[in-house]
């Protein structure tokens, strides 16, 4: 990690850029809707198509730990409407429910149409 903190946010503005070249929103989207993990309620906290993303940035951020690598992914989707710029981290437990409640078919679904 870079000594500067700016730096930092740059390179995870670069990193989820980039993720989302490779993984366009309208992909990450259709697999949620497609394997029926729309969001229930008012978005949530940590909506499907957040998590999915997020899965995808654990492995660019593996030395992190839960809280880490939404920290790392959740400035930069704000920052891009994504996600709401007032967002709390969560507590690992609730990151892994959210994950459990996504599964692994949509991000299957993704990894095949990437």
């Amino acid at each position: 990690m870079p000594s500067n903190p700016g730096a930092a946010r740059l390179c995870d503005l670069i990193s989820l850029g980039v993720l989302t070249h490779w993984v366009p929103p309208e992909v990450v989207e259709d697999a949620v809707a497609e394997h029926g993990r729309q969001d229930k309620r008012g978005g949530g906290a940590l909506p499907a198509r957040v998590m999915l993303y997020y899965t995808i940035a654990m492995a660019l951020f593996a030395d992190e730990d839960y809280e880490g690598v939404f920290d790392r992914l959740a400035e930069p989707l704000a920052l891009l409407g994504g996600l709401d710029t007032d967002y709390q981290t969560p507590t690992s437990g609730g990151i892994a429910k959210a994950r459990a409640r996504l599964g692994e078919a949509p991000v299957r679904e993704v990894f095949e149409q990437v």
